[in-house]
């Protein structure tokens, strides 16, 4: 398994990427993590957040049709001291992607990972903590 997979506890989910250099599997944690955060950040599903183009974004507001239900999503699009959605995109901008953040590709495979490097111990972190943390964080 090699000395990364004991680092790493969940390693052997992306061991077969072999062709993937540890900085690959490095920017892909980053991306697991940006991705994860906006989600949290702005209360979209992970597929919503995966299609967020520059049209979507009209001043502080988010307007997206949310690809489950079809129903118009409103947003808040704005910096306050714990969320920093506009933050992240500003941190992407002027790349050339087709939408405001790059892909993460196998997401839950690398949120471990990042659960791992942020000391997360007691909670098994995936995709749809995202929007769970969202509401908590809006309720305050």
């Amino acid at each position: 398994m090699g000395a990364a997979a004991g680092y790493f506890p969940h390693f052997q989910r992306i061991q077969g990427r072999r062709n993937l250099t540890i900085e690959d599997h490095l920017q892909r944690i980053v991306h697991a993590r940006d991705k994860s955060l906006f989600c949290a950040y702005t209360g979209l599903h992970i597929s919503d957040a995966d299609k967020l183009a520059p049209e979507h974004i009209h001043g502080e507001l988010i307007r997206i049709e949310a690809g489950k239900t079809g129903i118009v999503c409103l947003l808040p699009f704005i910096d306050d001291d714990v969320l920093k959605p506009v933050q992240l995109v500003a941190k992407y901008a002027g790349r050339g992607l087709p939408t405001y953040l790059p892909a993460a590709h196998e997401l839950d495979a690398y949120l471990p990972h990042v659960a791992h490097f942020a000391g997360i111990t007691l909670l098994r972190v995936a995709s749809r903590i995202g929007r769970k943390t969202f509401m908590s964080t809006r309720i305050y």
